[in-house]
């Protein structure tokens, strides 16, 4: 289980992903309502309904308890021993996956999480329609390390197990299920005040979760402090960290009636609705970025942020989704004042309400978030592969972005069909607080690393600075290989009016029989045209592979490694190739070939072959001979190099 994130954050991501699964398609109602409880219970008399263990040793911090309501939803329909009924899912198959397309999880974690907020003891309250009336239903499971000392469950025939359930005994054995007993139900929630019992035509489901600890649960898990750095106002009490909670994760469907794929959501905090007017501005942006993304009609044009401007892009895959569009990206750069910050609101940054924690290092940095059908932000990003290249702004200011994937598309080269949406599920970890490329059978189409590719790429386009060039060319140590740094000044190739100064600086080496030198001889706009002149001389060579690897303190590393272990796109890559043949063994020739990402023609008894990375990228080229010999040669390469970002250093390397 996710041992990283705050138990509340949890709850709240998993508890209303629950609900929302659970929606009742008959219901008129257009959205689902979930309701947190806070409250005190009648400790004495709950231990007495609970026949065999005892919690009075337990828990002395008090009989404070935590429940989550939700209505306009199905119930927990079924029977307790049918595996498709969701009152088998819920609560006596517990760790069964969660096997519907679109739903929130995966793997169960989702019914798991509650028995961490308390002791392990959890109550389940129910109403469902059962044909032309309606029934109340109660149960509850105990979960507890069954290897502990003072473990509270006895053995069964010598053997411990750590989970026991509660309700009615079935006939002629030692199980229980559910109990259906009105007076049993109503006498338990008497226990518990403040929760009122399903009336009329309502149904849905209750979650009552005893002796929690109010302490425990608001400091879990939080990031250290700095000496005198205030904790954020939601930190006081558990009410105010589930507002800020709801609006972290659910922005997207918290009472938006433009969510287009389902039912939307509405949240009340003892039984204060959290409505549009209570939104923090951020996540007031964070809905507007959603819908900006998500709407594809007309109306998407009119969505602004505070007189501001939504920049919204098609991101497309073209190798492994049909239809190619994978989703959409929106974006946006603002102000402290746009989200609050300045007096008299003096509201927290953007890093404070996703970290809990003010990191003056994060100031400046972007921040994406993204999400699938469901509506429930996956995770936000400050400084990692999602935010690659997208460049930091000013104290005083933000670049936004959220990602939403479009579920429609069919994944190409399988053999079976699987949605996007699917995928991406699939790839999610067991509490999908990720996006991670996973296999498929042997097959791996790496879809999330392309993403992330290309929402970065999308931004940091939209956003990057256009310097006018008037300055020489700058020039750093590269490594023991290339020598040079072999890019242009910032901006450089934006002004048509700007000549290239080329270098006359040259570098050369030796590998095995071949010798090389290279030197920059022109700019472009995406990057630099860099001329490789490689010969054998008297001897004669192999097949060969040109490659353009990274430099880092601890060796060279290749495209592949860079992108599947680093995590990072990389900083350059190959446009094209032109070859000029000058000598084949002792014949000269004036032959010349264009080289390109869909052609790659051969020169007898020359053939090249374009290298590309797992994730499709041209890093390289592998030159070979078709009569399999051994031959002397000396070409001209020029390579059109584009470049993302130019503080990371490339290696030319030979492999053979």
């Amino acid at each position: 289980m996710n041992k990283d994130m705050p138990i509340l954050d949890l709850l709240v991501r998993e508890s209303l992903q629950n609900s929302l699964d659970a929606n009742d398609p008959g219901n008129p109602s257009k959205f689902v309502n979930v309701d947190f409880i806070t409250g005190h219970f009648d400790r004495d008399s709950l231990d007495a309904e609970l026949e065999d263990i005892s919690f009075k040793k337990r828990a002395l911090w008090g009989n404070k308890y935590l429940a989550v309501r939700d209505s306009n939803t199905t119930g927990l329909t079924g029977e307790h021993d049918d595996k498709k009924s969701n009152l088998y899912k819920l609560v006596f198959g517990i760790m069964d996956a969660q096997q519907a397309s679109g739903a929130g999880g995966s793997w169960g974690i989702g019914k798991t999480v509650y028995f961490r907020v308390g002791v392990g003891l959890v109550l389940y309250y129910s109403r469902v329609k059962k044909g032309d009336d309606y029934e109340s239903l109660l149960s509850a499971a105990f979960v507890e390390d069954e290897t502990k000392s003072n473990s509270l469950l006895p053995a069964v025939k010598g053997q411990k197990y750590g989970i026991a359930w509660w309700g009615e005994r079935i006939r002629r054995t030692d199980l229980v299920k559910e109990t259906r007993s009105s007076s049993t139900i109503r006498r338990i929630l008497n226990l518990f005040p403040e929760i009122k019992p399903y009336r009329g035509s309502e149904t849905g489901t209750t979650i009552i979760i005893p002796f929690i600890d109010e302490n425990y649960l608001l400091s879990h898990n939080q990031p250290r402090r700095e000496k005198g750095e205030p904790a954020s106002y939601w930190m006081s009490s558990i009410k105010d960290y589930l507002k800020i909670s709801v609006q972290k994760w659910y922005a997207p469907r918290l009472n938006n009636k433009k969510y287009t794929h389902g039912k939307y959501l509405t949240v009340s905090i003892d039984g204060k609705t959290i409505g549009p007017s209570d939104f923090e501005p951020f996540f007031k942006l964070t809905q507007a970025l959603y819908n900006k993304a998500a709407i594809k009609t007309n109306d998407a044009d009119k969505i602004r942020f505070e007189d501001t401007d939504i920049k919204c892009e098609l991101v497309r895959i073209n190798s492994d989704i049909e239809p190619k569009e994978a989703g959409r990206v929106a974006f946006i750069k603002v102000n402290r004042k746009q989200l609050g910050m300045n007096p008299p609101s003096n509201k927290p940054s953007p890093y404070e309400y996703i970290s809990s924690t003010t990191n003056e290092d994060d100031f400046g940095k972007p921040v994406i978030m993204f999400c699938r059908k469901p509506g429930m932000i996956v995770s936000y990003h400050i400084e990692d592969s999602w935010t690659y290249g997208i460049p930091t702004t000013q104290n005083d200011e933000y670049i936004i972005g959220f990602f939403v994937l479009n579920p429609n598309p069919k994944l190409l080269n399988i053999s079976y069909d699987l949605s996007l949406e699917d995928y991406v599920r699939k790839s999610e970890l067991a509490d999908h607080t990720t996006w991670e490329d996973c296999d498929l059978g042997g097959i791996k189409p790496y879809i999330i690393t392309k993403l992330r590719k290309r929402i970065s790429k999308k931004i940091t386009t939209e956003f990057e600075d256009i310097v006018q060039d008037n300055s020489k060319t700058e020039e750093a140590g590269l490594s023991n290989l290339l020598g040079r740094l072999l890019l242009p000044p910032d901006g450089f190739g934006r002004k048509p009016s700007v000549t290239p100064r080329v270098p006359s600086d040259t570098s050369s080496g030796t590998q095995r029989s071949l010798r090389y030198t290279y030197y920059v001889s022109g700019y472009t706009e995406d990057g630099l045209l860099l001329s490789v002149h490689v010969t054998t001389g008297k001897k004669k060579t192999g097949p060969f592979t040109i490659t353009f690897e990274m430099d880092s303190v601890s060796g060279h590393i290749s495209p592949d490694n860079w992108i599947n272990e680093v995590g990072l796109e990389l900083p350059l890559f190959i446009s094209g190739i032109r070859v000029r043949h000058d000598k084949i063994d002792d014949n000269k020739v004036s032959k010349t070939i264009i080289i390109s990402r869909d052609n790659a023609p051969a020169y007898t008894p020359l053939r090249y072959c374009l290298k590309l990375t797992t994730t499709d990228e041209w890093c390289g080229l592998i030159v070979s001979f078709d009569d399999e010999m051994e031959h002397s040669i000396d070409v001209d390469l020029t390579f059109d190099i584009s470049i993302r970002r130019k503080d990371i250093k490339p290696l030319l390397s030979f492999d053979f």
